[in-house]
């Protein structure tokens, strides 16, 4: 016959949590309450306390009990560092921001948003766990810093290909998630040299014999497909950038170049 009711900060939730109680709860020595769904209202530290009277009039009320309602879990984006996204800017502009690597032992980056300290975050591979699990606690300084770094313990991306990386995060309250796929490839095997095979115009007395008063020339060759290639002039450096077609061709011209009439090497 005595009643019970739970409080949110010492006032009636919205949905009314009360109970009169009956001979199961004294034999159960307890009697359980379940907040409706949004009553609790807005993330962050909740009072609870109960109310508790007899039909003599008597009543009490229980310590506070302090509980943080957290909803929202962390997030996170995956960067593979510059410094692992391998390749000669010189002959791939974009050879530190295309995700194609050779290094087996790549840093990738968590950049981390809604995290605190105590969060969990682990590196997946394909959605598993590395054979040497990459996981991390939150500390106070992956906080200030944003991110977390990871590195790729040797062999343990397999053979050469494309890889799918992804990272999973977790707080104490249970909220979890999953980032984005980032897709990198391993590529440890060098390509075969490129061939320049010809140029035009070659205006000497035949049409391979290499002599030439065209000061623009155009060099053609083959190479591995998709391969970036650079034209250097010995003596002066990279002079054109391009790379091979599915097909395994290139082409490109010198133009802009000056040379002085003489004997010039072109290397590819």
């Amino acid at each position: 016959g005595d009643s019970v009711e739970l409080l949110l900060g010492g006032a009636s939730f919205t949905t009314s949590l009360t109970k009169t109680l009956d001979a199961t709860d004294i034999t159960n020595n307890y009697v359980d309450f379940t907040v409706v769904d949004g009553e609790l209202c807005a993330d962050g530290v909740k009072s609870l306390t109960a109310t508790l009277s007899d039909i003599a009039g008597n009543s009490s009320t229980t310590v506070a009990l302090d509980i943080t309602l957290d909803t929202t879990a962390p997030t996170g984006l995956l960067d593979l560092l510059a410094e692992s996204d391998t390749g000669d800017p010189d002959v791939n502009p974009d050879a530190n921001t295309d995700n194609v690597t050779s290094d087996t032992t790549p840093t990738i980056r968590v950049n981390l948003s809604d995290a605190e300290v105590g969060d969990s975050v682990e590196l997946l591979l394909g959605g598993v766990s590395f054979t040497t699990p990459l996981t991390k606690t939150l500390d106070a300084t992956d906080i200030s810093n944003t991110y977390v770094d990871f590195t790729v313990v040797d062999g343990e991306l397999g053979a050469d290909g494309v890889k799918s990386l992804t990272a999973s995060l977790g707080d104490l309250a249970g909220n979890s998630s999953t980032t984005a796929a980032l897709g990198i490839t391993l590529d440890t095997a060098a390509p075969d040299s490129p061939v320049i095979a010809a140029f035009t115009d070659d205006t000497g007395a035949s049409s391979t014999d290499g002599i030439t008063n065209d000061p623009s020339l155009v060099f053609s060759g083959t190479a591995e497909p998709g391969s970036a290639i650079a034209l250097t002039l010995v003596g002066t450096g990279v002079v054109s950038n391009t790379s091979a077609n599915a097909g395994g061709t290139w082409g490109f011209s010198s133009s802009g170049v000056t040379v002085e009439e003489g004997e010039h090497t072109f290397t590819a």
